[in-house]
């Protein structure tokens, strides 16, 4: 299975818009992979079938479907189709907003681990509907590109977003808040402020005022992932920002995120971002096609 590392097409965001729905040429296959942004795509003519998990999702003229995060999957092409799709994170723009909403993308990343796998939204239905619209300006706005197009496209896929966590299709952090989860929040927000340190588990059990055993079963049960992991991920965030916005050394990174090691560092990036630091800055500055 090929990991694929998803290439922005717009400036400063997370958005990978895939052109001009052109007819394919030929009949041929995506060959199984995976990557961490979501997926959205509408067939414009013919037909397409998506296969999730050995499941077959067929995806007719005016038909959407919804791949999630991570979720390994390969698709047949039929020859004249036409498909137009937009990969994204929850959160589109590459530099975080206010603390809130960066930590949200964190929580989004293991909250919605395992929920829908993929859905097809048939066409004429009332959600099918909505997201048809903003397909459809996504994509007269990648062609006409005039003046503040890329500001247009985050709107529209705002409002898909939006739409997907009004159709519970993908988890909103803070909908998720319940009493238990809001009880962590204050190790959460630690984590945030100093994942450059060397956290224990001893450590945050104590802010908690918790014994370390209850802590973790309690962390691992809100958040959907055991705290080793879900410090790594986000220091791996971290680490992210610092490759697209500095032109510090990746040695210099993996000791400013918190890594013991550089080739921890290097083993703990390309598990969640699918190829090295380095290559992942090599290709993330490259210019969009």
């Amino acid at each position: 299975m090929r990991n694929e590392l998803v290439k922005p097409t717009l400036p400063n965001s997370s958005v990978h818009v895939s052109g001009t729905a052109r007819k394919a040429k030929a009949d041929g296959i995506c060959d199984l992979h995976m990557h961490s942004e979501f997926e959205i795509l509408k067939i414009y003519e013919g037909h397409t079938e998506f296969y999730v998990n050995d499941k077959e999702y067929r995806v007719e003229r005016d038909d959407i479907i919804f791949v999630n995060s991570r979720v390994p999957h390969y698709t047949v092409i039929h020859k004249d189709s036409r498909a137009f799709f937009v990969q994204f994170d929850v959160n589109i723009n590459s530099e975080p907003g206010d603390g809130r909403v960066y930590m949200s993308k964190y929580l989004s990343r293991f909250i919605n681990q395992g929920n829908t796998e993929a859905v097809v939204f048939k066409a004429g239905s009332e959600i099918n509907q909505k997201l048809s619209d903003c397909l459809d300006k996504i994509l007269d706005e990648n062609i006409s590109r005039q003046t503040s197009y890329d500001i247009f496209i985050k709107s529209y896929i705002y409002n898909i977003i939006g739409i997907l966590y009004r159709e519970n299709i993908i988890k909103s952090p803070e909908a998720s808040l319940d009493t238990q989860i809001i009880k962590i929040m204050p190790a959460l927000e630690y984590i945030d402020t100093h994942y450059s340190e060397q956290l224990t588990l001893q450590e945050l059990s104590k802010l908690m005022n918790i014994n370390e055993y209850y802590f973790c079963r309690l962390f691992k049960k809100m958040v959907n992932t055991p705290f080793v992991q879900y410090l790594n991920f986000v220091r791996v965030c971290k680490a992210e920002k610092m490759l697209l916005s500095t032109d510090k050394s990746i040695s210099e990174i993996s000791y400013e995120t918190g890594f013991s090691s550089i080739s921890y560092f290097n083993r703990i990036f390309k598990k969640y971002k699918f190829c090295t630091p380095s290559t992942y800055r090599k290709i993330k500055y490259e210019p969009g096609q």
